[in-house]
Protein backbone atom coordinates (compact mmCIF):
# COMPACT_ATOMS: atom_id res chain seq x y z
CA UNK A 1 0.00 0.00 0.00
CA UNK A 2 2.54 1.98 0.61
CA UNK A 3 4.03 2.00 -2.42
CA UNK A 4 1.08 2.33 -4.27
CA UNK A 5 0.70 5.99 -2.56
CA UNK A 6 4.25 6.75 -3.80
CA UNK A 7 3.06 5.87 -6.86
CA UNK A 8 0.24 7.84 -7.10
CA UNK A 9 1.68 10.92 -5.79
CA UNK A 10 4.82 10.53 -8.10
CA UNK A 11 2.23 10.36 -11.13
CA UNK A 12 0.35 13.59 -9.73
CA UNK A 13 3.72 15.56 -9.35
CA UNK A 14 4.69 14.50 -13.11
CA UNK A 15 1.24 15.52 -14.64
CA UNK A 16 1.22 18.47 -12.39
CA UNK A 17 5.14 19.22 -13.87
CA UNK A 18 3.62 18.37 -17.67
CA UNK A 19 0.64 20.89 -17.50
CA UNK A 20 2.97 24.13 -16.39
CA UNK A 21 4.93 23.38 -19.23
CA UNK A 22 2.25 23.86 -21.29
CA UNK A 23 0.87 27.15 -20.06
CA UNK A 24 2.20 30.06 -21.68
CA UNK A 25 3.71 32.70 -19.63
CA UNK A 26 1.40 35.66 -18.87
CA UNK A 27 2.14 38.72 -20.92
CA UNK A 28 2.01 42.50 -20.04
CA UNK A 29 -0.34 43.99 -21.82
CA UNK A 30 1.38 46.18 -24.49
CA UNK A 31 1.59 50.08 -23.60
CA UNK A 32 -0.36 52.35 -25.83
CA UNK A 33 0.25 54.50 -28.18
CA UNK A 34 -0.29 57.93 -27.27
CA UNK A 35 -2.44 60.37 -28.62
CA UNK A 36 -1.07 63.17 -30.46
CA UNK A 37 -3.38 65.55 -31.16
CA UNK A 38 -4.71 68.44 -29.21
CA UNK A 39 -8.13 68.51 -30.24
CA UNK A 40 -11.10 65.87 -30.45
CA UNK A 41 -10.46 62.91 -32.71
CA UNK A 42 -14.39 63.37 -34.12
CA UNK A 43 -15.14 67.12 -33.54
CA UNK A 44 -11.88 68.95 -33.79
CA UNK A 45 -12.35 70.86 -30.61
CA UNK A 46 -9.74 71.86 -28.61
CA UNK A 47 -9.46 69.33 -25.60
CA UNK A 48 -10.31 70.38 -21.60
CA UNK A 49 -10.46 69.29 -18.41
CA UNK A 50 -13.46 67.15 -19.10
CA UNK A 51 -11.57 65.44 -22.47
CA UNK A 52 -12.83 61.77 -22.26
CA UNK A 53 -9.84 58.87 -23.67
CA UNK A 54 -10.07 56.02 -24.46
CA UNK A 55 -8.13 52.89 -25.71
CA UNK A 56 -8.82 51.63 -29.70
CA UNK A 57 -6.73 48.97 -31.47
CA UNK A 58 -3.57 50.05 -29.10
CA UNK A 59 -3.89 53.74 -29.80
CA UNK A 60 -4.97 56.28 -27.26
CA UNK A 61 -7.12 58.44 -28.38
CA UNK A 62 -9.65 61.58 -27.06
CA UNK A 63 -12.94 63.16 -27.74
CA UNK A 64 -14.42 66.51 -26.13
CA UNK A 65 -17.03 64.39 -24.41
CA UNK A 66 -18.40 60.93 -24.14
CA UNK A 67 -21.08 61.68 -26.51
CA UNK A 68 -18.15 62.22 -29.28
CA UNK A 69 -17.14 58.36 -28.31
CA UNK A 70 -20.28 57.27 -29.67
CA UNK A 71 -19.83 58.75 -32.89
CA UNK A 72 -16.67 57.33 -33.15
CA UNK A 73 -17.70 53.52 -31.79
CA UNK A 74 -19.82 54.09 -35.05
CA UNK A 75 -17.39 54.97 -37.94
CA UNK A 76 -14.04 54.57 -36.73
CA UNK A 77 -12.44 54.03 -39.71
CA UNK A 78 -13.52 57.66 -40.48
CA UNK A 79 -12.23 59.53 -37.85
CA UNK A 80 -8.64 57.50 -37.64
CA UNK A 81 -7.63 58.78 -40.77
CA UNK A 82 -7.23 62.20 -38.87
CA UNK A 83 -4.05 60.62 -37.01
CA UNK A 84 -0.69 61.76 -38.59
CA UNK A 85 0.88 58.86 -40.18
CA UNK A 86 3.90 57.70 -38.43
CA UNK A 87 7.41 58.59 -39.48
CA UNK A 88 9.25 55.52 -41.29
CA UNK A 89 12.62 57.40 -40.58
CA UNK A 90 11.15 57.99 -36.34
CA UNK A 91 12.37 54.95 -34.06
Amino acid sequence: MKHMSVLICTAVAALGVLALSAVEPVKAPLKPKPYPLKKCIVTDEALDKDAHSFIYQGQELKTCCKGCKDDFDAEPAKYLKKLPKADPKAK
